[in-house]
């Protein structure tokens, strides 16, 4: 699988609107707002942020979330059929999560650039606060234990 695809690519600036109508790349990593077909606009922001959730998923699992069997039915499966998540290898509920969000079908709940940018996977602050939570506990344990 290839992991760009950058001859497709555009400069945005961040003022700009990012509506476009033309669907280009490579179809695995197609968001289903673009496979419909209809030449209706859709964020190319939003499509970017799915495309990269295939990636991840791609990067973690060894394998795209969809089987090709023709790019007709792999557009009908990006947009109606349920992602799975293999159970190996394992993977933290903050990545989990995060990697949800990104593969969200509806675009209005689909996690933009500045919420990944701010996830705890990404920022390590839920780790911080599991590594804290655990020395709190442990010292209320001592100190119920002195007690």
């Amino acid at each position: 699988y290839k992991l760009s695809d950058f001859g497709v690519s555009h400069f945005l600036r961040s003022d700009d609107d990012d509506a476009l109508k033309n669907l280009s790349g490579t179809p695995l990593f197609a968001a289903p707002e673009t496979c419909k077909g209809l030449g209706e606009s859709y964020s190319g922001k939003a499509a970017d942020i799915w495309a990269l959730g295939i990636t991840l998923y791609a990067l973690i699992y060894g394998q795209v979330p969809f089987e090709v069997k023709n790019q007709f039915q792999l557009f009908q499966d990006i947009q109606t059929k349920e992602i799975s998540f293999p159970d190996k290898p394992k993977i933290s509920a903050e990545l989990h999560q995060l990697l949800r969000r990104m593969l969200e079908k509806d675009v209005l709940l689909r996690v933009t650039g500045p919420e990944i940018r701010d996830h705890s996977w990404l920022t390590g602050k839920a780790n911080i606060i599991r590594k804290v939570s655990k020395e709190v506990r442990e010292a209320n344990k001592k100190r119920q234990v002195a007690r």
